[in-house]
């Protein structure tokens, strides 16, 4: 995702926490382009992975999340376990993101699990 964002975005992820407010604004090109595209889901889905494994690998680099599997809805998913030992699925709020809008933001979303996973003062 690094590589097609560089290429067809001219943006530039590089794993920092702050990288993921760039990874927002990509989201907000993909999620316009393909209301006017109307690509098939199984597309939108793949996309989500890809970006959605950014968003994780960002939190489990900078603040100690683990990946595993998450259950929801009696189906299980690629998922990861913060620091704090609650699930969350990046995969899933992604897809979100691109099929709903900018009320599903991911750089919120980022930024509400790097509160959650910071020690208590």
């Amino acid at each position: 995702m690094v590589d097609l964002v560089a290429a067809q975005f001219s943006a530039k992820l590089d794993f920092s926490d702050a990288s993921i407010a760039t990874l927002e604004a990509v989201l907000e090109t993909f999620h316009r382009e393909a209301a006017a595209a109307a690509p098939p889901i199984e597309t939108v889905e793949q996309y989500a992975k890809g970006f959605g494994s950014y968003v994780g690998e960002v939190f489990r680099r900078n603040h100690g999340a683990t990946w595993g599997q998450v259950t929801l809805d009696g189906k299980t998913f690629p998922g990861m376990r913060a620091p704090d030992g609650s699930l969350v699925w990046p995969w899933g709020r992604v897809l979100n993101r691109l099929t709903q809008g900018a009320a599903e933001n991911v750089a919120d979303y980022y930024a509400h699990l790097v509160r959650e996973a910071a020690p208590a003062a």
